[in-house]
């Protein structure tokens, strides 16, 4: 199971973790206006028109579509959707090495069905 854990919020970014089977796998970045509420959702990899390619969805988000996991470096680089990569100490609103971060998660992705969202703030 993949669960992502929110650890902080500003007022741009949502900055938190991914876990699999209670393993660090990257940290992440969401949009703070446009995060999809925490729950248990399922994961899939669906055709994305935009990315041009197959890339992982979270499914059933009330009242959204196309939400996924992707690369990106800043909450602008989010319509809703989680991005991953590193954290730098003390540095907010940021992730980097998120292609990276990306490539190297993609295959657990791919083996998994289901994703929890949690909030420790």
């Amino acid at each position: 199971m993949i669960e992502i854990i929110r650890e902080k919020k500003t007022t741009r970014s949502i900055l938190g973790y991914m876990k699999h089977n209670d393993q660090f796998l990257c940290h992440t970045l969401e949009n703070a206006s446009k995060y999809i509420p925490a729950g248990n959702y399922k994961l899939a990899m669906t055709y994305s028109s935009k990315f041009k390619k197959l890339m992982p969805e979270i499914l059933n988000v009330p009242n959204r579509t196309g939400i996924r996991i992707h690369s990106g470096n800043i909450p602008e680089d989010s319509d809703g959707c989680i991005l991953v990569g590193e954290r730098e100490f003390g540095v907010d609103d940021f992730i980097k090495n998120s292609k990276i971060t990306l490539a190297k998660i993609l295959p657990i992705l791919e083996d998994e069905k289901e994703i929890v969202i949690k909030e420790l703030f």
